[in-house]
Formats: structure tokens, C-alpha cells, sequence
């Protein structure tokens, strides 16, 4: 496993942008009691499956621990899944950096987020005129706004 900080601003949106995306993911995240993270990720036919560790160190910075596994693997460890969310993620390349727009399935919610390499490059970071009027606003150090805790709130409310 590769272990990297990586650094990130969230934002709730008031709807997906018009703007059609570069690149569009469906994605099953399921969690666990201790902190990790199944992901499968559909991209076009083909499907990718990761196994994540990921901590929040402080609002905006998270230490995250990724690795590639093989269908089986996903598949055995997903029975020990205790919540799960579905969303399409939207992928917007601006420039040397990506923003992420996630839109919740069974949640009327739909999360942008960038990521960056240094905290630097992050406080730097400028807001695209596509995104700029439809941030209702910024969710970073918001806890109920991570993708677990909506999935725990989503999966306790299905049941």
C-alpha cells in the first residue's frame, strides 16, 4: 500500500454543473467499523477495486493508505460491508488539477471536491466559473459531509 497525504476543500452544491464532465465513474463505497473503505469504481466497461485506510488528520487534510485489489478480493471483503453509499462522480479537469463532482444516489446531495498535493496549492486554489454560482457552501470541516457519514445516515434510514 501507498500511504500520501493528500489535501482537499468540499463544497455542497445546489445541483451538478451543465457542464458536461470529462470523465464519468458510478461508485460503490462501503464501509466498516475499522475506518476502511471498498471501492469499486465503473469507468466505461471497465471496473477498478481498491481497498482504502483513510484518516482525517485535520479539517482538509486526510492520510490515506490505497491499494489496487482483484474482484474476489473486493467481493469477499464486501461481506463485511456495514454501510455502503452509490454515486456518479463527475470528473472536471481544469487545468493541472481535477475537480471531483459527486452526485449521491437515494440523496438529493451532490459534493464537490479538489484535491491538491501541498496545503499551499490548496489555499490557492480558485473556484471555476462553472462551479462559482452554485456552491451554497463550503463543507470541509463539516463531519456530516463525509461520504461514511452520509452512507451511515443513508443505510440507517433505508433499514
Amino acid at each position: 500500500m501507498s500511504e500520501n497525504l493528500e489535501f482537499e476543500k468540499k463544497f455542497l452544491l445546489l445541483k451538478k454543473p451543465d457542464l458536461k464532465a470529462d470523465v464519468v465513474a458510478r461508485i460503490e463505497q462501503h464501509y466498516f467499523g475499522d475506518d476502511r473503505i471498498r471501492r469499486k469504481s465503473i469507468e466505461g466497461k471497465e471496473d477498478t477495486f481498491y481497498h482504502t485506510i483513510k484518516k482525517n488528520l485535520k479539517p482538509g487534510v486526510n492520510s490515506e493508505d490505497e491499494r489496487k485489489i482483484t474482484r474476489d478480493e473486493y467481493y469477499e471483503l464486501l461481506e463485511r460491508s456495514k454501510y455502503f453509499v452509490l454515486k456518479n462522480r463527475h470528473y472536471y479537469y481544469i487545468g493541472s488539477f481535477c475537480w471531483e463532482i459527486d452526485v449521491f444516489q437515494n440523496a438529493n446531495l451532490v459534493i464537490a471536491e479538489i484535491e491538491c498535493p501541498s496545503e499551499e496549492e490548496l489555499n490557492n486554489i480558485k473556484i471555476p466559473k462553472f462551479l462559482d454560482k452554485l456552491i451554497l457552501k463550503e463543507i470541509t470541516s463539516i463531519k456530516e459531509f463525509s461520504s461514511k457519514n452520509i452512507a451511515k445516515k443513508l443505510n440507517q434510514n433505508g433499514s
